[in-house]
């Protein structure tokens, strides 16, 4: 009779006497009067005996007389070495052994000696540990090799000291045919790591460089067990952590019947929104290291995390607890968690959860290791010769210094106060060469952005040339730039704020009629009127006559001289004259690329005013390069100097526009682009050409859009195409939003009817909605 508490009894075991290996027994319990009625209940007792690595040389007395050098288990083997061979093998037979790792050992060697036999045969290898809280495939070697007669193998894989490694070998059951391996070695390595000052328990935990300390001392050491082992220290970042936190939380209940559970219980949701602005592409795997990597173990119901570009909210990927890596472009990223529980207060306490942006860095960021710290404080000078391959004996304990990181090789999102981490080998593999399989992580605080250099000491250009004016100078064009900083901030569309535009840029033009700031700022505030005033022929005009005058300001003769020599000594003067070059250039350049893209359209606006409405089978076929009449010829003969009343009420120009016929435009049924008429195709091939000597368009990013609608124009629609292609796949501003990227699908779809390629246009039509939805997906 058992009662409620039931009834125990203690079962003691000796191992001491078994021989390697795994062994099982039973104690099973019979009813004394009814033996024959089997057993009423088996408790199983399984043991495993590790084969135990012979850690010191021993010697003993040989039948000859002589001195017998061997190990302590007798196998004749070296220090750290078991030999499990010769071993036989048929199909589908397999050896397994057991062996305790040695305290200190970080990787195995595993060699194979095939003996002589006829047939390749394929082989099984797996040797795994088991961890506490960690999946058995973080610490497993897996793989398979063919073998042929009298070959050898080799292969390494990452050990804990201290625990117990399964090793199985096995025969593939398709591979005919008895074999035998001569010899199977399995040789321990171990390199142990520690920063200075830490306790030595767990080496490695605690391998954190801060960017402040510029380099951190680490010390080296090999067990006293261990033979001589070769290091080559090599450090590596290789990942970028960026943290976040939610901007939004919300939990509710689950009322739909599927989620009902029995008893009543309700499930709640908790919906977390992340938010992040990335500065540069590459690939980033979003991860929540409390809850992910749990399935069946994990406290909450389930974890579901969706990706989307922050602009368009095109959804990019969808993960659940196995995280996985998705490549994100430059710009908005919005993120979206969702747990699942029946316990609202367990979800409550998790409305802050952070969550961690891992990016993977291609290539890496090395960071140099030096053997001294006299090497470290001179290689933050600029100068310090790395530590090279060194000897480490049984017992040997040697100092390395990790750092200074090359600061300048770090991405654009390691801002301050941010995580890298990253891997440093050390061990060498004994037989084979290479680095052995085990790494040591270490992490890497980003320090506080050296602040730029100080004009003290010789100082800088723009200091040395306001040396030399009076004050009455410095007061004028401390009122100028004032004045035109004043005129970035008026808006056009307020008739009184246009008046006071009006006025200053007068007022600035006729004291200072040929500063390029000036000339272009107003060219940027033409061509950003709105739609309704930028698209008439007077914008048009507006807007060809402030380029002019900006191309008019610079003197091409001198950039194209300057920019055609060999670059001159860095020096103070050069760097001067060629900040100044480059502004010149990045002015014409921008000149020249709003006047071509203006005339472009207001060509593309004429065509549609003159088209009739077309039925809405022939509808789709029109082209955004359907070409007509333009009204920008009077900007080819504008002296440049002439203002443009931005109100409607300053200067006038004596600009004289011929009106768009429609009887020259296409009918509804044409689905190519008409050609453009010879003035304004000379107007705007002139300027290409000219703007192509400066930049070229059909690579530089800022450029494509524009490239492809010439291209488009010139009714070659697949180089249009592949320029298109080239924009979207960079970062530039022109499809850095949302409206910038429609409009770049909406080109190509019209360049796809163009070329009569139906199907591509379809397809491209329908992206669009996967592209640009109107709403975040549904969960």
């Amino acid at each position: 009779m058992v009662h409620a508490g039931g009834r125990s009894f203690e079962v003691i075991v000796d191992p001491t006497s078994l021989p390697p290996g795994l062994h099982y027994a039973e104690v099973v319990a019979l009813e004394v009067d009814s033996r024959e009625r089997g057993p009423l209940f088996r408790l199983p007792i399984t043991v495993i005996k590790p084969l135990q690595v012979p850690l010191a040389v021993t010697s003993a007395i040989g039948s000859n007389g002589n001195t017998v050098v061997g190990n302590s288990n007798g196998n004749g083997s070296g220090v750290g070495t078991v030999s499990l061979g010769p071993l036989s093998f048929a199909p589908g037979t397999e050896f397994r052994t057991f062996v305790a790792v040695p305290p200190g050992a970080t990787w195995a060697e595993l060699t194979l000696r095939a003996a002589p036999y006829d047939t390749p045969k394929l082989f099984l290898i797996r040797g795994t540990q088991l961890r506490p809280e960690s999946s058995y495939r973080q610490h497993e070697l897996r793989t398979q090799v063919t073998l042929s007669g009298g070959s050898e193998y080799l292969n390494s894989l990452r050990v804990c000291g201290g625990a117990t490694l399964e090793l199985t070998l096995a025969q593939f059951w398709s591979s005919p045919g008895a074999s035998q391996l001569q010899d199977v070695e399995l040789s321990f390595y171990g390199v142990e790591l520690s920063s200075e000052g830490s306790s030595g328990q767990r080496p490695g935990t605690d391998l954190a460089l801060e960017g402040a300390e510029l380099a951190k001392k680490v010390l080296v050491s090999a067990p006293t067990w261990s033979r001589a082992t070769r290091i080559k220290p090599e450090a590596k970042l290789t990942s970028l952590h960026i943290p976040l936190r939610p901007v939004e939380a919300s939990l509710e209940p689950l009322t739909a019947e599927r989620d009902a559970l029995t008893d009543g219980r309700v499930v709640y949701r908790l919906l977390l929104t992340y938010k992040t602005t990335l500065s540069e592409p590459g690939k980033f795997k979003p991860s929540l290291p409390l809850i992910n990597k749990q399935i069946y173990d994990s406290l909450l119901e389930s974890q579901l995390m969706l990706v989307h570009d922050g602009t368009t909210k095109q959804l990019l990927s969808v993960q659940d607890a196995d995280p996985e890596s998705v490549s994100l472009k430059k710009g908005e990223v919005l993120l979206r968690l969702i747990l699942r529980h029946d316990s609202q207060e367990l979800l409550d306490k998790l409305k802050t959860m952070p969550l961690i942006m891992k990016r993977n860095l291609e290539g890496g960021v090395a960071v140099p290791v030096y053997g001294s710290r006299r090497d470290a404080i001179l290689a933050a000078g600029g100068s310090g010769a790395p530590a090279g391959e060194m000897l480490l004996r049984a017992g040997d304990v040697t100092p390395l210094w990790l750092g200074p990181v090359p600061e300048d090789k770090l991405p654009k999102d390691a801002t301050p106060g941010r995580l890298l981490t990253g891997r440093l080998t050390l061990g060498q593999l004994k037989r084979g060469g290479g680095a052995a399989p085990h790494k040591f992580a270490f992490s890497y605080l980003v320090p506080p952005t050296p602040s730029a250099p100080g004009a003290s000491g010789g100082g800088n250009g723009k200091d040395d040339a306001g040396a030399d004016k009076s004050p009455e100078q410095k007061l004028d064009e401390a009122v100028r730039d004032a004045k035109i900083k004043l005129m970035k901030e008026l808006k056009l569309s307020d008739p009184a704020q246009a008046q006071l535009y009006d006025r200053l840029f007068v007022e600035l033009q006729a004291a200072h009629p040929n500063y390029l700031p000036l000339l272009l700022e107003h060219l940027r505030k033409m061509d950003g009127l709105e739609a309704s005033g930028r698209r008439t022929r007077k914008g048009v005009a507006a807007v060809s006559i402030a380029a002019q005058a900006v191309v008019a300001a610079v003197d091409k003769g001198a950039l194209a001289a300057f920019l055609g020599v060999k670059a001159g000594d860095d020096t103070p003067e050069y760097r001067k004259a060629k900040k100044e070059m480059d502004e010149l250039k990045a002015a014409l350049v921008e000149a020249l690329s709003r006047h071509v893209m203006v005339l472009l359209d207001e060509e593309e606006l004429g065509a549609a005013a003159a088209e009739p409405e077309p039925e809405p089978e022939k509808a789709a076929a029109a082209t955004t390069t359907t070409t007509t009449t333009t009204t920008a010829a009077a900007a080819a003969t504008a002296d440049g100097e002439a203002g443009v009343s931005a109100s409607g009420d300053g200067a006038t120009t004596d600009v004289d526009v011929a009106d768009a016929d429609a009887n020259t435009v296409a009918d509804a049924a044409a689905e190519a682009p008409r050609p453009p008429t010879p003035v304004n195709g000379e107007l705007v091939g002139e300027l290409m050409q000219e703007l192509r000597k400066w930049v070229d368009t059909s690579s530089d990013p800022s450029h494509l859009l524009l490239h492809a609608k010439v291209e488009a124009r010139a009714q070659r629609y697949a180089a249009a195409i592949k320029a298109l292609d080239k924009l979207l796949a960079s970062d530039d501003k022109a499809v850095s939003t949302a409206a910038g990227r429609e409009e770049v699908s909406n080109l190509k779809h019209k360049l796809y009817l163009a070329l009569g390629w139906s199907h591509w246009a379809a397809l491209e039509k329908d992206l669009q909605a996967v592209r640009f939805p109107r709403e975040l997906a549904l969960i």
